[in-house]
């Protein structure tokens, strides 16, 4: 596309508000986002910088867990305390319960992670305050804490993603990196750590990598049914694939994972599990500088399999934010196509119909803190239960007004769009400048009659002379829904300017048109 761009930041700042208003005050519209949603406000969060983390689980009864973390002053690095608030079926969202002991002090390089045990209820909490790592659960007095690791004097903090798993026998399961510098670069190393022996023991499952000036991602881990761990973790090359032998066995078996196939400069792991028939699912995201491109894969095998089936495109506009099992173990994904500004996201629900990844709109525009993913389960009767971080206005983008929402779809597995909601809808505006000179910006939006269009469609957009001959092509390829705009810089597919005079630009999607006219002055 010849200069597209998005709108600017003060369209989708007024689209946001009018979204966050119609959560409250206008259920119907929520509702042609995601058929049958109901959209709840769970948090009321009164300090500094909103929070730090929230998940959502579900155990066999679906009730549902979402854990959060809150600074309590206005101070950074001040007291910190992390929630719990459950949501029993067919009930309302329980008053926030704290989790782990009264305040801790964190600081810039502080996590916690908190992990519950459906089958026990058992609350399992790792947490780290910049250079040591402290374990602690529900069942402990006061939480009493489990130093587990301290960092050397070159290191540089610890990272994780998914970085504890409870076993079916109860045992914990921790991966993380360890950052630290040598010689003026970056170096990390993968540790895995367990309590199945009956006391913790940690392993060392990478040997050193330097990131050179960059820093390194936390490990990705999941667990078989008999508590053989897996683990992912990326190089600046490759991506490994870690497992060990037998329940906390030291003997480690190491795998490169193949490159999805298309052209790309890197490629990184960004979900993963492992089911409870013992397949490995991951997803795996490509990027490509020039031309840019990116791309969404999933992969998947058998535990015992020497060799993963061929990759499955996803999408590829988007990144997946979580890769999830139902519990008929049919593989979800939900992933993100970022919209303009980097904070702005369409969030997607994908799923496999008839052998192929079919995705499904379920939050159009919507402003969340950066890399903070979309939480989503499924419950025993197909119903969607999603978790989001958002900003609360009237406030703005002000960090105290983050808020943690609740949003539960209709009793389906598979969101299936009406016959009458496929029909395209097209808007053309008028250029800008009209007259122009030297550039003008046009502006359309491909849209369904309740924004439910969630597969690419073929759009062009063409100039044309009053004649009727075909002066520039300025689009020509696969959108999804959504506003865009392109730049015409004057000049013909040769790339020598045209003469000033009358033009028309026609847009085009599907089986629709729309065109206006437009005037150059030389």
């Amino acid at each position: 596309m010849v200069g597209k761009r998005d709108l600017g930041k003060v369209k989708v700042f007024l689209a946001f508000i009018f979204l966050l208003f119609s959560l409250f005050f206008f259920p119907l519209i929520a509702q042609a986002q995601w058929e049958g949603a109901v959209v709840q406000r769970i948090t009321y969060n009164q300090f500094h910088d909103g929070m730090h983390r929230y998940g959502l689980t579900i155990d066999a009864n679906d009730k549902l867990y979402s854990f959060y973390g809150e600074d309590i002053t206005h101070v950074q690095g001040g007291p910190y305390k992390t929630f719990m608030i459950t949501k029993e079926k067919g009930g309302d969202w329980s008053e926030p319960q704290v989790v782990g002991d009264t305040t801790y002090i964190i600081d810039y390089h502080c996590y916690d992670l908190p992990v519950i045990d459906p089958k026990t209820g058992i609350i399992h909490l790792i947490y780290d305050c910049g250079s040591k790592v402290y374990y602690t659960n529900s069942q402990r007095a006061n939480w009493e804490k489990d130093i587990l690791d301290s960092l050397p004097p070159n290191g540089h903090g610890y990272a994780w993603w998914s970085g504890m798993v409870i076993d079916s026998f109860g045992n914990v399961h921790i991966a993380w990196s360890m950052e630290y510098g040598f010689a003026g670069l970056n170096y990390f190393k993968v540790y895995y750590l367990t309590n199945a022996t009956g006391e913790w023991t940690k392993q060392a499952i990478s040997p050193d990598i330097c990131t050179y000036f960059s820093g390194a991602g936390g490990p990705l881990l999941s667990v078989e049914k008999n508590g053989v761990a897996h683990i992912l973790y990326c190089s600046p090359i490759y991506i490994n694939h870690a497992w060990n032998d037998t329940l906390a066995g030291t003997t480690w078996i190491t795998q490169f994972i193949p490159p999805p196939p298309v052209a790309h400069d890197w490629y990184m792991t960004t979900s993963f599990t492992v089911d409870k028939n013992d397949q490995i699912h991951m997803t795996i995201n490509t990027y490509l500088y020039e031309p840019v491109g990116i791309h969404e894969f999933y992969y998947h095998r058998g535990v015992d399999d020497t060799a993963w089936v061929e990759p499955e495109e996803i999408t590829n506009t988007g990144v997946t934010e979580q890769l999830f099992m139902d519990q008929q173990e049919k593989v979800h994904v939900v992933w993100s196509r970022i919209s303009g500004n980097i904070n702005y996201r369409d969030m997607y629900y994908a799923h496999k119909k008839e052998g192929e990844w079919v995705s499904y709109q379920i939050l159009d525009h919507f402003e969340y803190y950066a890399s903070s993913p979309l939480h989503f389960v499924i419950d025993s009767e197909g119903r969607g239960h999603a978790i989001f971080s958002g900003y609360y206005y009237p406030h703005g983008l002000d960090p105290d007004s983050s808020e943690i929402y609740y949003m539960v779809g209709s009793p389906t597995a598979v969101p299936e769009a009406k016959e009458e909601e496929q029909r395209v809808n097209l808007i053309l505006f008028q250029n800008y400048p009209n007259p122009f000179n030297a550039s003008t910006a046009i502006t359309f939006r491909v849209n369904s009659k309740h924004f439910r269009v969630n597969t690419p469609i073929h759009t062009t957009l063409t100039i044309y002379n009053i004649l009727g001959e075909k002066v520039r092509t300025l689009v020509n390829e696969e959108e999804f829904p959504g506003e865009y705009t392109v730049v015409w810089d004057g000049k013909d597919e040769s790339g020598k300017e045209v003469s000033s005079g009358v033009y028309l630009y026609r847009l085009k999607a599907g089986d629709f048109s729309q065109s206006k006219k437009l005037v150059i002055v030389k």
